[in-house]
């Protein structure tokens, strides 16, 4: 299958992410704010480092999506496959896990969240509460990681779009009920949150056992289909728990050393983040299937070109949006909540920075997790991105900013990405010097070029009489138009023309 057979493909089920994405960012946008003024910083705070106390405890989830997207992915791209075997067979392995990981949680996770969690006496009881209902979260998400590799697998986009819009609706409604309801804000909204959760993680059971053949539940026990897997996701939980202990273990680092307003900070930065990257990450979403069919299918020149210029485009998509964002960040923040959080403006600006980062790397691991091979490469890349924890927690110690946090974190995912390509090259002779060319060398001189473009902004202009806001519409112009000569090879510019020409004279001839 060619890449360019699979172009129109991609493009689809990327406008199909792009509407889920935009909807949920206006939601999202609107709702923060008043989250923060009804719960209360302190309240937000313990909501986020409880929630992610359960979510570091439940590394493995992270690990089991993977290695079943894989399987389901590299089973449906090949003409003999048995799709079936593997849903069947993660399944199980999830039930499994459920058991496992929620009898920890019940005695290890709870002790911790009593006696060494930061938490106000008088809010203690809630966060009982917030904990209890974040247990049961996560048994249902984990039970539905399998449904949704599924669909992620036979590139149904257009249902994680249309769920997607129906998750936000539901969340959205959560602030309304918040607002109205005469019980403790922080107990109810955990219970709320569940409750949507419930009613989403059904939905997409119920779309994959109508859509899918291989979502068919049998009784049969695939003990080779099991322990395959099952040692795949071993070797991938390293680096999945290594990537959850680098968010959610520092979290509890600065729960211990600062106190939950200062995690209440950090939640901000994260979930401005979490608004921005969607705009490269539902990219790569459409890439990621197509590399791992190509792959399953020996088509390595198209896992090439394609694992390029999905790190490449993911980049600057993302650049195009973040950069004209962390250059006004606290007035946006202003704008958008009106008190902020000290450190918030920091934490959000690093926050973007690592997943710029970050995003470079995804169609790589989503290459190498094809290959299979994966036992050296995990224990490479999880024990680099392991040392965030130990080195934040010395830094915090020794009394450093919290932000100093995200430093390392940027740091130790650079020197991921240089072991991911090493490894790529080793197991499937990816071309090291053509990613560094095409991508590395564009992604750095667009950054360096809008850097110095900013930095005599600043210089030499008075921004506030001109307004925030026109000034990141010029950022974003100005890299708009970076990002057409530096960042897109000749062809590429080519195409644009030309797709820009058609539509011109199509509404021309209208």
């Amino acid at each position: 299958m060619a890449v360019a057979t699979n172009k129109r493909r991609i493009a689809k089920n990327t406008l199909f992410l792009y509407g889920r994405m935009f909807f949920s960012l206006i939601v999202s946008f609107l709702t923060a704010g008043v989250l923060l003024s009804t719960l209360g910083v302190v309240d937000y705070g313990i909501y986020n480092v409880v929630g992610g106390l359960v979510i570091m405890f439940s590394l493995v989830s992270g690990s089991l999506s993977a290695s079943t997207s894989r399987f389901l992915t590299f089973e449906l791209g090949k003409e003999d496959g048995e799709p079936n075997k593997v849903f069947n067979a993660s399944l199980q392995i999830h039930l499994l896990i459920i058991a496992v990981v929620v009898v920890l949680l019940e005695t290890v996770g709870l002790w911790f969240l009593e006696h060494e969690m930061n938490i106000p006496q008088n809010r203690m009881l809630a966060a009982q509460y917030v904990f209890q209902f974040s247990v049961f979260a996560f048994a249902l998400n984990l039970l539905s990681v399998t449904y949704n590799a599924d669909i992620i697998a036979n590139e149904h986009m257009d249902a994680f779009a249309y769920i997607g819009i129906l998750d936000t609706v539901l969340r959205f409604l959560i602030l309304y009920l918040l607002r109205i309801g005469n019980f403790d804000k922080l107990i109810l909204y955990s219970f709320l949150q569940f409750a949507v959760s419930l009613i989403i993680q059904s939905v997409y059971m119920i779309y994959c056992r109508y859509n899918f053949e291989e979502s068919k539940l049998h009784r049969t026990f695939h003990k080779d289909m099991f322990l395959k897997i099952a040692g795949f996701s071993g070797w991938n939980f390293i680096g999945s728990s290594a990537a959850l202990l680098r968010d959610q273990g520092v979290n509890l680092c600065i729960n211990i050393f600062c106190g939950p307003a200062i995690n209440a900070s950090r939640a901000i930065g994260v979930r401005v983040n979490s608004m921005i990257s969607v705009f490269g990450h539902n990219l790569l979403s459409a890439f990621n299937p197509q590399i791992t069919k190509n792959y399953a299918s020996g088509n390595l020149v198209d896992v090439t070109n394609l694992c390029i210029l999905g790190s490449r485009y993911g980049f600057l998509l993302l650049f195009l949006i973040s950069f004209p964002i962390m250059v006004r960040m606290e007035y946006l923040l202003e704008l958008w909540l009106h008190n902020v959080p000290e450190h918030s403006v920091a934490f959000g600006i690093l926050a973007l920075l690592l997943s710029l980062v970050d995003i470079l790397s995804i169609p790589l691991i989503t290459l190498l997790l094809a290959t299979g091979d994966i036992k050296w490469y995990q224990i490479s890349v999880g024990g680099t991105l392991l040392l965030n924890v130990p080195i934040s927690y010395v830094l915090l110690r020794l009394g450093y900013a919290p932000e100093w946090t995200v430093v390392v974190a940027i740091g130790l995912s650079l020197v991921c990405l240089f072991i991911r390509l090493k490894m790529a090259q080793m197991l499937t002779d990816f071309p090291v010097n053509r990613f560094l060319k095409e991508v590395l060398v564009k992604v750095v001189t667009v950054t360096i070029i809008a850097l110095l473009f900013y930095w005599t902004t600043t210089q030499y202009f008075n921004l506030a009489s001109t307004g925030a806001i026109l000034y990141v519409l010029t950022c974003g112009a100005f890299n708009m138009i970076i990002l057409y000569f530096i960042g897109l090879n000749r062809n590429e510019r080519v195409k644009i023309n030309v797709l820009v020409i058609k539509h011109l004279h199509w509404n021309k001839l209208k």
